[in-house]
């Protein structure tokens, strides 16, 4: 099971939904649609999970959260090596 870590509060969800269109998320701070786009990317390894009744229409899409902040910090290393060269 994977540990979350560093993030703002003791009891950060394991799972958190996609925030509202046009407001930011509170744990990674990234809207909506950035959250979207980076989630079906399966290149960056971001897990999401997708609840929908049988037979409804609509359904309730999760990120895990320690996978959304793990990218979040391959992606800060990588741009901090790119500054060094």
């Amino acid at each position: 099971m994977t540990e979350i870590k560093d993030t703002q509060t003791a009891s950060a969800p394991r799972w958190i939904r996609l925030p509202a269109a046009g407001t930011a998320c509170v744990h990674s701070g990234l809207k909506r649609g950035q959250m979207l786009k980076l989630a079906s990317n399966y290149e960056n390894e971001i897990r999401v999970c997708h609840l929908r009744e049988k037979g409804a229409k609509r359904g309730t899409r999760l990120i895990e959260l320690a996978s959304l902040l793990e990218f979040l910090d391959r992606r800060a290393e990588a741009s901090m090596k790119g500054l060094e060269a």
